[in-house]
């Protein structure tokens, strides 16, 4: 998806080359800096892996709702039945 919108830039436009610089170099470090290519791909890595964690949290609470339903219903049924037999 967004990929396909920044096709949309003009050609002498390079996303791949593009950087933010926290920290320039100095005479005994290195630059600190981040490529906007890096930081997209980091981003969509989270989002679809945050998306996925919610997805099987919410699966694994509906089967637990589920389940519980279930134990109440055979536990209700359990007492109708141990009163018929009194």
């Amino acid at each position: 998806m967004i990929y396909h919108r920044l096709s949309l830039l003009p050609d002498d436009v390079s996303i791949i080359d593009r950087k933010y610089i926290f920290r320039a170099a100095e005479e005994k470090s290195k630059e600190v800096l981040i490529s906007y290519n890096e930081l997209i791909e980091i981003l969509i890595d989270i989002t679809i892996f945050t998306l996925t964690i919610f997805i099987v949290i919410k699966f694994i609470n509906r089967f637990n709702r589920k389940a519980q339903a279930l134990k109440n219903k055979a536990v209700k049924r359990l007492i109708i039945f141990s009163s018929y037999l009194k």
